[in-house]
């Protein structure tokens, strides 16, 4: 049986040898190169994926890890998925809102994930059924007894929001909106309670299942649309937020 204090612990040295080689081109750029084959983005994405590859196949020998690009889970028991950088735009730019990512399938069931923004040094991670942790400490979604400002977040989902506007509930429609241009810390600012809502649209449910099982560990509950384009628009939001009827309309329309 897996020992999930021990393999987060694994996630956790992967991701800061990982962030160590995303950090050294976040400084240099220009070092960046853009192949455009074997399915790489940049030299970059396959770097840092090499090297979380070759600390998790030290830790876990016996495990299947997905290559990259690939959007189908191989039937094993235990598959690892690695996103070596979400959130390219603002890598490139030398924006620090980016993050790398891990998560655990046993038995085809997304189980254990880890976020990590180096630039912040915070990682967010969770177990399933065991809650959500920022940096080790428990997290959860906004509440309006926290007394904070909510905010909605968006990620590539202006237009959408437009269009939802008139139907969402008032004191979400005319929350405060932030954009920071990776969706994963979206995510995970929105599990520590730092975004009331959020909608991010474009992804497939594959590529964002580590984000998912942290925010659903933290309280939230999220909602997938498919688009006719095969990609995916998603609401993420805490429970009775955003009401009944109003999902409803979306699946109507």
């Amino acid at each position: 049986m897996l020992n999930s204090h021990a393999c987060l612990r694994n996630m956790q040295t992967a991701l800061r040898l990982g962030a160590k080689r995303a950090l050294a081109f976040h400084d240099r750029p220009d070092r960046i190169m853009f192949p455009g084959k074997n399915g790489w983005m940049s030299s970059a994405h396959e770097d840092i994926y090499q090297t979380m590859f070759a600390s998790l196949i030290q830790a876990y020998p016996d495990h299947h890890i997905v290559p990259q690009g690939d959007k189908a889970i191989p039937q094993e028991a235990y598959v690892w998925a690695i996103e070596p950088i979400d959130g390219f735009d603002n890598f490139l730019s030398g924006i620090g809102l980016f993050t790398l990512s891990l998560l655990l399938y046993v038995n085809g069931k997304p189980t254990i994930s880890a976020i990590y923004a180096p630039v912040t040094d915070e990682l967010f991670s969770a177990s399933l059924g065991s809650g959500a942790q920022l940096n080790g400490k428990k997290i959860r979604i906004w509440s309006s007894k926290s007394g904070s400002t909510p905010c909605l977040g968006l990620h590539n989902a202006n237009s959408i929001f437009s269009i939802l506007q008139d139907k969402m509930p008032k004191a979400v429609a005319c929350m405060p909106q932030r954009q920071l241009g990776c969706f994963t810390l979206s995510v995970a600012y929105h599990a520590s309670g730092r975004l009331a809502c959020l909608l991010g649209n474009g992804f497939t449910k594959h590529s964002i299942a580590a984000a998912h099982l942290i925010a659903q560990e933290s309280g939230s509950v999220g909602r997938f649309f498919n688009q006719e384009d095969g990609s995916v628009f998603c609401i993420f939001s805490p429970p009775g937020l955003l009401t009944k009827s109003f999902y409803h309309q979306l699946q109507d329309d």
